[in-house]
């Protein structure tokens, strides 16, 4: 009985891992050497055919240290059936399997044929990768930096083919993000003479400028003692500051940085001071948010303490309304009814506020005897 090699299970598992995220494929292996494995695939749906192309490399300093690398040796005969294969028409996408000791911690870099002709050194390549990045280093053989190296996405393994080949991979000392509506700055945030940390800043947009799809809505915090507005995207859950809040609460926490999704985004508050924290899809076109105070300066007691609707019965959305000089409360408000609506238990507390020098006169609490009767 034939024994097993080492290196079936290896292209075994780039060959499962493929096959996991494109189940309609169809592989015939057409080369099969321990240097390497190559498949022909043809998928059922758009009968298109690629050319896979496997290696594997065992880590040069595999001391489960912060940094590792593996070297990815080439020779003729690969680089001319590579050349070969893309000649023919076909699109080539090459695994490279990236051994450790423990193979359940081994990674897998996903290149186009076009990324690896831009290696200077095509004989032997050099792949890097660091904990907690969400990128490999490529090394074009130009230089041994890291900042120097392309940056290809380490969750490449889990795409499929077709978006494969829309994806792209970048490089490390001219990183230019494709952001849809925004521009990304790097500044040094200052808060007096005191440096508190470098982040990302944006600029204002209500497109997610993360994910590139989400639309940002504005809400205000829970937090009672600094109150602030904030962006979020209803996709991703990315929070976005002002700056000043931004620099505010991470001194509270001593001056370091807050959650990975949490940033900074220079948008002006004051455009949305009595506005809907929900901005509606049509106010993308115009940027301007729907202000619900125009027509319901009366805010109505409910018979109740939740937010359903008395009269259409329905859950009602959280309004946030401006009550004053740099003071702002949130209420309910009902698109059928187009009122403002308080809880019974609040009543008192923002009624007594409304009645001080500090209030904006135009706001009134009113008890709706109707409403509490159709309730009934």
């Amino acid at each position: 009985m034939g024994k097993l090699k080492q290196w079936y299970f290896y292209y075994g598992a780039i060959l499962t891992a493929i096959l996991e995220k494109n189940p309609d494929v169809s592989p015939k292996l057409i080369v099969n050497e321990e240097s390497k494995q190559v498949y022909n695939i043809e998928t059922k749906e758009s009968d298109a055919e690629y050319i896979i192309y496997f290696k594997y490399a065992s880590c040069k300093k595999d001391t489960y240290s912060a940094y590792n690398s593996w070297v990815f040796n080439f020779t003729d005969d690969d680089k001319n059936r590579l050349r070969r294969y893309y000649n023919d028409g076909k699109p080539v996408f090459i695994y490279l399997l990236c051994l450790k000791t423990n193979l359940q911690n081994s990674e897998i870099v996903v290149l186009k044929y076009d990324e690896y002709i831009q290696i200077k050194n095509k004989s032997a390549i050099t792949i890097g990768v660091q904990p907690n990045k969400k990128t490999f280093y490529l090394f074009s053989g130009a230089s041994k930096a890291r900042d120097d190296a392309f940056l290809v996405k380490r969750n490449r393994i889990t795409y499929s083919f077709q978006k494969l080949l829309s994806d792209t991979f970048c490089n490390g000392s001219n990183i230019k993000k494709d952001e849809k509506t925004t521009k990304v700055q790097y500044k040094n945030i200052k808060y007096g003479s005191e440096k508190v940390i470098q982040e990302q800043q944006y600029e204002d947009s209500n497109i997610c400028p993360v994910c590139g799809e989400g639309i940002l809505t504005v809400s205000r915090s829970a937090d009672r003692i600094y109150n602030f507005l904030a962006k979020k995207c209803n996709k991703c859950g990315t929070i976005y500051l002002q700056k000043e809040d931004y620099i505010k609460i991470s001194r509270q926490y001593g001056g370091i940085p807050l959650k990975d999704n949490v940033k900074i985004m220079n948008w002006k508050q004051e455009g949305y001071e009595g506005y809907s924290v929900n901005i509606p899809r049509k106010s993308l076109h115009d940027q301007k948010a729907v202000d619900v105070t125009e027509k319901a300066n009366l805010i109505y007691v409910l018979p109740h303490n939740n937010n359903i609707c008395p009269v259409h019965h329905k859950k009602m959305e959280i309004r946030t309304i401006d009550l004053g000089k740099h003071i702002k409360d949130t209420v309910y408000y009902c698109n059928a009814c187009n009122k403002l609506y308080v809880e019974q238990c609040r009543e008192s507390e923002l009624n007594g506020f409304l009645k001080s020098k500090r209030a904006l006169s135009k706001y009134k609490i009113v008890c709706d005897d109707k409403s509490a009767k159709r309730k009934n």
